[in-house]
Order: structure tokens, then sequence, then C-alpha cells
């Protein structure tokens, strides 16, 4: 045991200085005359002679090396004391263990080897599940393959230096077991390491390599990259068309914003950068959970350990930190580059923020008139050309190094609005189409009903000539609309526009419609001229029982000139209503009869008998109709409520009435009916002796009149008088003798009146 820890002191410096020295002068003499046999012909070295290059030593006589003489028990124990290599189980353990270590190196931390570019969460999802399918492989697989090895060659080795019972920390930290143990724990480590930093360097490489030297956005459809292998002369063809470019890593949406107001990506480049970074720095975090050997092979001896792993690589270390600046870097390099190819989709903004629904109704609001549809064309074959034009500039996929941009969803979405505007500009169009074939059949549809309508008379016959007489112009106005809606009925079918069966039966029954009229026409005259001789017929037949009218109608006004008796005043007020009834209707006959006649072509019949008849029974009517309403207005306003009374009904009335009955008594005397005068005198009479009482009533009438006025009329009458007293009618008023205080009623009255007009 002294000698081993002796050993452990010996210097080696001097003995690596003289290794590495001629490991330096080998690799020079290499590069050298490799350099030389690659430039013979070269003019510089052309005339350069070099030393002759020393003979090979003799093959020695004998296939032995000679060796000084020396101790071989001492050194062969002190050998077999320092050495591992003394039991064939720690050569067959070393050597598994090498294997299973060399496996190892094979892996690779990230699955650095797409098959397909993908979307951010796809790809974080593929390295997360490459990392933690390598981790569990390390850990459980890996490690415990070690396990068994040792525990397979040293299971039955029993007590000594490689017992791998050994319950005694201190008998095993002097044992040869734990130098075995520590060696495989190097090389797991030094396997380890090598893989991390190889999977590093293959997944910066796997980022870098998919960076062009130069990227020239020029549009959207247009993007050129100089890569290495262009610069080296090789060809690269780009991706075709709907395809995703296979060099390419990350699969970028372009889509739009919430409110539809801006373009953008799906997920922001800094995003992809924290994510590569986070995949990245999880790969090398994972790698540091392998056990060592010791654990698993002695698990009693380090209890009181719970992480007892093997030596990873650290993020700290300057290697990964220059991989870590490189993946920035080559991310960080397209961030200008996406934000000048999504400037390039501002042209775009305005069909984003279109609205297809508005749009067309601005649209249908503007235009009207009869070449409202061509515009409406015009304007919908701009919207599908613009689709056209989009469709063929926005690529599905353009790719920017390692980022597949994929236009699909938005170059749809934007295609669907200028197509939508196309469409409902369509039906704007076959909804005109629909309507104007609907309000022209409207006016073949009057056509047809006046047409097939009977007149009842030779008024309606006229008027049915009239109208048939007119049909032609009209039709010749309505061949103009019937062409215009064929007219919008092509343009429809020019779009292949889906119509529906009404919208043919519309069209083929607006285009016989003119036809089916002239034929209705037709027939109709001919029904007309038949309806003529029956209107003819009876209106002989009406003149002649008119002319009995007339006779009957003289002999009941002459009958009047011996009407006299005022006790029947109302009987005969009700015959004079229902004379002057039968008299208008007859005066409105005559016209009729008239007129009728001028209509089949005849002479007028003289109707004057009619007129004279209504001339001679005014006086008559005028008389008792006047005596009829004093008599019922006499009795109503001397015994009825004074507040009842209508003053300007009663003026007129009264004096009406005296002015029509002064002209009545001129011509009854001037005709010889001196009975019937003489009882339009006695009316007249009494209505004269009550004309001096209206002033009076209409003063104290007058909506003016308050308390103060009726109590100074009160006072000038020497009694209370106003409304709500007792017995306040007309007839108490005269008992009153108020007609001696007219000035004082009317003046009272008029004052009255005037304070009103102020108050309002």
């Amino acid at each position: 045991m002294q000698k081993i820890r002796q050993a452990k002191k010996l210097p080696v410096k001097a003995l690596l200085q003289e290794i590495n020295l001629m490991f330096a002068r080998t690799m020079n003499k290499i590069a050298f005359d490799k350099h030389m046999n690659q430039n013979r012909e070269d003019r510089m070295y052309r005339d350069l002679e070099l030393p002759p290059k020393a003979l090979p030593p003799p093959p020695p006589e004998f296939g032995l090396v000679e060796t000084p003489p020396h101790d071989f028990t001492r050194v062969f124990a002190a050998f077999c004391v320092s050495s591992l290599y003394v039991r064939s189980e720690v050569i067959h353990a070393l050597r598994e263990i090498r294997a299973e270590c060399n496996a190892v190196l094979t892996r690779c931390i990230y699955n650095v080897k797409p098959t397909k570019a993908m979307k951010l969460e796809e790809f974080k999802q593929t390295q997360r599940a490459a990392i933690s399918q390598l981790a569990f492989d390390l850990q459980e697989t890996w490690a415990q393959n070690v396990q068994k090895i040792v525990v397979k060659y040293f299971a039955d080795v029993g007590k000594g230096w490689f017992d791998i019972s050994e319950t005694n920390k201190e008998s095993y930290n002097y044992g040869k077991i734990k130098k075995m143990l520590l060696v495989a724990s190097f090389l797991m480590q030094d396997s380890l390491r090598y893989m991390t930093m190889d999977s590093l360097a293959a997944f910066t490489r796997m980022i870098e390599d998919r960076r062009p030297e130069e990227i020239v956005v020029e549009s959207v459809s247009v993007v050129k990259a100089r890569s290495k292998r262009q610069e080296a002369g090789v060809e690269e063809s780009s991706p075709r068309e709907g395809t995703r470019d296979s060099n390419s890593l990350f699969v970028l949406d372009l889509t739009r914003s919430p409110d539809d107001k801006a373009f953008q990506f799906s997920v922001s480049p800094a995003t992809f950068l924290r994510a590569v970074i986070e995949v990245f720095e999880k790969g090398v975090v994972q790698m540091g959970d392998v056990p060592q050997p010791e654990k698993l092979v002695l698990p009693h001896l380090f209890k009181s350990q719970p992480k007892h792993v093997l030596a990873s690589v650290n993020l700290d270390e300057r290697r990964v930190q220059e991989y870590r600046r490189r993946i920035e870097e080559a991310i960080t390099f397209y961030v200008p580059h996406l934000d000048r190819f999504l400037a390039l989709f501002d042209k775009y903004l305005e069909i984003l923020q279109l609205k297809p629904e508005e749009t067309v109704k601005e649209i249908e609001q503007k235009t009207n008139g009869s070449a409202a549809s061509d515009q409406l064309k015009q304007m919908a074959e701009d919207f599908f050309r613009r689709e056209a034009s989009l469709l063929d500039e926005i690529p599905d996929s353009t790719t920017i190094g390692a980022f597949c941009l994929n236009c699909c969803d938005i170059k749809r979405f934007l295609a669907q609005k200028l197509h939508a505007v196309g469409n409902l500009i369509l039906d704007v169009i076959a909804q005109r189409f629909r309507d104007q074939c609907t309000q022209t059949l409207d006016q073949f549809r009057g056509f047809y009903a006046t047409l097939k309508k009977r007149p009842k008379n030779i008024e309606e016959l006229t008027e049915m000539k009239t109208f048939i007489g007119d049909i032609p112009a009209k039709l010749e106005r309505l061949a103009f609309d019937i062409k215009m809606n064929l007219h919008t009925f092509a343009i429809l079918e020019e779009f292949k526009y889906k119509l529906y069966v009404e919208d043919h039966n519309l069209r083929w029954k607006m285009f016989g419609s003119p036809l089916e009229t002239l034929t209705l026409m037709a027939e109709t005259e001919k029904s007309l001229e038949k309806d003529r001789q029956v209107f003819l017929e009876e209106l002989l037949t009406q003149q002649a029982e008119f002319e009995e009218t007339i006779k009957d109608l003289e002999g009941i006004v002459s009958s009047f000139s011996q009407y006299s008796d005022m006790s029947k005043l109302d009987e005969i007020s009700e015959n004079v209503l229902s004379v002057n009834a039968r008299i208008e209707l007859s005066v409105q006959s005559a016209k009729l009869h008239n007129a009728r006649e001028m209509l089949f072509g005849k002479p007028a019949t003289d109707y004057s008998r009619v007129h004279q008849l209504k001339k001679d029974f005014a006086p008559f009517s005028t008389l008792w109709l006047t005596a009829a309403e004093w008599q019922r207005s006499k009795v109503q306003w001397h015994k009825g409520p004074f507040e009842e009374i209508e003053a300007g009904a009663m003026e007129k009335q009264v004096y009406g009435g005296i002015k029509q009955l002064h002209k009545v008594i001129r011509t009854l005397k001037e005709k010889g009916f001196e009975n019937v005068s003489s009882r339009a005198e006695s009316v007249l009479h009494e209505l004269e002796e009550f004309a001096p009482l209206v002033p009076l009533i209409v003063a104290l009438r007058n909506e003016g009149m308050r308390e103060r006025h009726w109590e100074k009329v009160s006072e000038a009458v020497g009694s209370r008088i106003g409304p709500g007293t007792d017995a306040f009618r007309l007839c108490t008023l005269l008992d009153l003798k108020i007609s001696d205080f007219s000035e004082v009623i009317v003046a009272t009255g008029e004052l009255a009146a005037r304070e009103h007009l102020i108050e309002k």
C-alpha cells in the first residue's frame, strides 16, 4: 500500500512534455511531406533539394527485443499491485462497457434530420420527444447495462480487490473495484460529453446550414436566396408551387389580426428564437441526470448521497455559449427579411378590411338607370379579375431560409372576400332582374285584369275602348323594358349564375306577355261591340221611364201652391225634403242621359224642364223648410237652458231666414200665390220681431263673459242673472225686459270679448 501511495506522487510533467514534443514533430513532418508531394511542379520548390530519407534500420536477427537485466518477480509483483488488468473479468467488463459507450457516441440529443418543415409546436414536441427518449435511454438503459456488465463479471469473484459485495466503505476506497468503477465512470463521462457536444454542434449546424448568405425579397412570390452551395457552383432548384421546401425547418403561417386591420405571422420570430433556445438548453440540462455506476453496483454504500450522477456539459461552458450565440445569430438573421416580406402584404390591406355586404350595398345605391346591369356586370368582372390576379400573385408558400411561409390560408381568405363581393353583385343583378320582371309582368297583369273586366255601362265601355287604344303605345314602352330584362338575364347566364326554375319561368312569361296581351285585346274588342248594343237599348228604356218621372214631379210641384195649413208644418217639411231629393236625382239623371247620348254619338235630349222644375219649387222649399226650422228653434231657444244656445247659429238662422223670406214673398206674389205668401209673411214677421234680441243673446253668450261682467249686467237689469242662477233661460230674461238694457248688455259683451282676446 505504501508503494502505491508513493507511485501516485511521481512527477509526470516531464514525460508529458516529451510526448507532446514528439507529437508536434510528427505532425509537422506529415504536413510538410503532404505539401511537397502536392506541389512538386511548383517553381518555388522545383530546385529545392531535400536531404535523403533516412534508411530504415535493418531487421533484427531475432524476433525478440533485448531487455536489460531486471528483477522480473519484483516488477511483476509491483505491476499486479498497481494495475487493474490482472484479471480477465476486468478486461472483459471494460471492453463491453467501452462498446456501450461507443454506442452512445452514435446517438444525438436532438432530432437533427427532420423530414419536413414543422410548425413551432410540432418542432418543440418533436425535439422534446427526442430529448426525453435519449434521457430515458441513458438513465435507464445505458446505466443499467453498465451495471449489469459489472455484476455479470464480478458477482462470483468473491472476497478481495474486486469484491462488489463489500460493505465497508474504507475497504472499498482502497480496493481495486473502486478504481475499476472510476474507469467506467470516466469512460461514460467522456462518451456523454462527446455525444453532448456533437449533438450541440449538429443542432447548431441544422439551424445554420439553412441560412443563406443573402436574401432578396422582391415580391410576395419572388424571394431570392444565395446559399453556400450556390457559391460553390452547385445549382439549387426552387421549390415547386404548392409544396414546402424540404430544406425548410419551420412553418410560419401568414394570417390576419383579430380585428382584420393588419397582417401578422401566427407566431412571432422572437417566439421561434425563444423556443429554439429553450430546446437547446433543455437538451443540455436533461443529460445531467445519468447515475454513476458506483450508485447502481453498490447502492448500499451510497445511501447518504441522493444525487450521484455523471459529470455532464454545463450551460456556462464557453463552447456551449458559443453554440447558443451562433443559433441566436442564425435565427435573428431572418427577422428583417420576414418583416420585409410581411410589409409586402400591405397592398392587400384594402381587401383584408373589405366588408362585402357594406361594399355591395354602397355599389347598389350608386348604380341606377337603364345601364345599371352593365355597370354591375363590369364591377363583378373587376372583382373576379382581382381574385384571379391575387391567386396568381400570392404563392401557397414561400421559403426564406429555414422558414417556410405558409400563405394558403390568407390567400384563400382574401380570394374569398373578393369572390364574395362578386357573387353578391351577381345576387343584386339577379334580384333586380326578378324585381324588374315582376314590375313588367304586373303591368301586363293589369292589362289582363282590365281587358277581362266586363263593362257595366257605356261609360266603362268607352273607358275600355280608350284603354285598348293606348295599349300599343304602352307595349312599345314595355318592349324596351323586356329587352333590358332579357339582357340582364343574359349577363347572369354569362357568369353561369345559378338561377331558379322560377327565374326561367319569369323570363319566358315576360317574353310571351305582349302576344298574349294582343290576343286578349282582340277578343275584348269583339265582346265590346255586343255590349254597346245592349247598353244602347237600356238607355232608350231608361229615358222613356225618366219622362214619366218628370211628369209626376211637375204635378207634385204644382200642388204645393195649395199648402197653407201651418199646423201641418212638420208633414209639409218632410214632403218638401222628399221632393227636393227627387228633383236633385232627376237633375243628375238628365245629365247622365245627355252624357251617354254623347258617348253613343246621338244628339242630346232637351231636359230643360227638369231645371225649370227645380226653379219653380225653390220658393216653396225655402218657405216651408225655413218655417219648420224656425218653429223648432224658437221653442228650444225660449225654454231651453241659455248656456246651450249657439249664438252664431242663431244669428245666421234669423238674419238668413229674413233675407230668404223676402225673396220668397216677392216671387210668390209675382206668381199670384197670395195664400202661400201670407204664410210666408207671418213667419217673416216672427223673425223680424225676434231679430232685436239677437245682439243681446250674442253678447251674453260671448265666451269672454266673466263673473265681473255678469255682475255689471245684473246691476243694470236690477236682478241677478248669469250662469248658475235658477231658471237661467231666454224666456226668463225676456220677462226681465232685457231689451230695455240693450246698450249696456251689448257694450259689456264687447268689452268681455276684447278682454278675452287680450288674455289669449
